[in-house]
């Protein structure tokens, strides 16, 4: 999932703190395969996030992009697996090394949207790094490489896969373990 990203912190002429923080930015989602089994999702975004007292941060972001499914060009995949947009709130404790997070998106297929929970723990006590985490997610978004089943009679005379827009992949449920380097309330982003 490769990207390009550019921050733009929003600071309060009266105090010179950072209030907001507008990302932008372009990613890229692939199968990383070739030919008739490519799958691919690409969107431009911009998130807004709002920093609120006591280390609560909300953020809202709207995306717009496209897909490909082999050489064809589906708006099908962007819709029904990644959507337009995402809100997430986020509730850091600097003091005692927690982060909890969560994050939804809205989808056009038969689930309500693709959902995240977290929670991660700071390893140290006088640094923001490392964080071990734990997250909990259900949605389209992962499955999306796998959206129809590759067999013999659904390819066309050219050697294409025939897409049928309909047949969306089902939803995944993923616990995920890991490190994350945290970087800061002006920057993190829950994309």
């Amino acid at each position: 999932m490769p990207g390009a990203y550019i921050s733009f912190p929003l600071k309060s002429k009266k105090t010179g703190n950072t209030y907001a923080n507008i990302l932008t930015g372009y990613e890229h989602r692939s199968n990383g395969r070739d030919d008739i089994y490519s799958r691919s999702i690409n969107y431009a975004f911009v998130t807004y996030t709002h920093f609120l007292p006591h280390d609560i941060t909300l953020q809202a972001t709207a995306r717009v992009g496209d897909s490909w499914y082999g050489d064809t060009h589906s708006m099908v995949l962007y819709t029904k697996y990644v959507g337009f947009l995402q809100l997430a709130a986020n509730y850091t404790t600097p003091q005692k090394g927690l982060d909890v997070m969560v994050s939804v998106s809205p989808l056009f297929n038969r689930s309500i949207a693709n959902a995240t929970a977290e929670i991660g723990c700071r390893l140290g006590k006088k640094h923001n790094n490392p964080y071990l985490f734990v997250q909990y997610h259900y949605g389209y978004d992962e499955s999306f490489r796998d959206c129809t089943t590759i067999e013999p009679d659904e390819l066309t005379e050219t050697g294409m896969l025939q897409y049928n827009g309909a047949a969306v992949s089902d939803a995944r449920h993923m616990i995920r373990f890991g490190i994350m380097l945290h970087p800061g309330k002006a920057t993190r982003s829950c994309l």
